[in-house]
């Protein structure tokens, strides 16, 4: 489930012991390429799958901005990884997808009358730059950060918070009869 699933020591024992129990062959995992490391990789390839989706979150327009807004990020050792990942795993079995998500910015939002699409899709020139080549799908979508007041927001430089409404609102369980969500204790998330 989105989160980082590879921060548990034993994620691929977990899944094996899923896939051995349930008789799973598909199934998608979420990392923001931090820890796609040898060892990650080494264990991915090891498992007994049909299908997996390596689904890798990368925030912002530019490397730098992903940095800034992901602490403790480092898009150039993401990069890396992404490439050795995508090297090292079967392309027929592995389907890699970078998720991006970008700050809307307010002169757009006023544009749309402050209600925007989550379902525009604008990829940052440096992730088209960086996988144009490899055979990876990039998904990028604006994004606000939405949270109570009394959290407080995140200070990004260069950004303000204005209040603004999503079209195309779904809500629900997408799928019921075919997805089981695992979060990285190993706990099913109900929908």
């Amino acid at each position: 489930h989105d989160g980082e699933d590879l921060l548990n020591p034993k994620w691929c024992e977990i899944v094996q012991l899923i896939l051995k129990e349930t008789g799973i062959r598909k199934f998608r995992i979420y990392t923001n390429g931090m820890l796609l490391n040898d060892a990650n990789i080494s264990k991915l390839s090891s498992l007994e799958v049909d299908d997996v989706s390596l689904v890798i979150s990368v925030d912002g327009e530019t490397a730098e901005e992903n940095n800034e807004i992901r602490v403790g990020s480092n898009y150039e050792i993401i990069k890396k990884n992404i490439y050795n990942a995508r090297k090292q795993l079967d392309k027929n079995v592995f389907h890699m997808t970078i998720n991006n998500n970008h700050i809307i910015k307010e002169e757009k939002l006023r544009k749309e009358n402050f209600v925007f699409s989550k379902f525009l899709q604008e990829i940052p020139q440096y992730l088209y730059e960086d996988f144009k080549d490899e055979d990876i799908m990039i998904v990028s979508t604006p994004t606000l950060y939405l949270a109570p007041e009394e959290m407080g927001f995140p200070d990004i430089p260069g950004y303000k918070y204005v209040k603004a409404r999503k079209t195309h609102r779904i809500s629900g369980c997408f799928n019921p009869f075919e997805t089981v969500s695992i979060n990285a204790q190993g706990g099913i998330l109900y929908c």
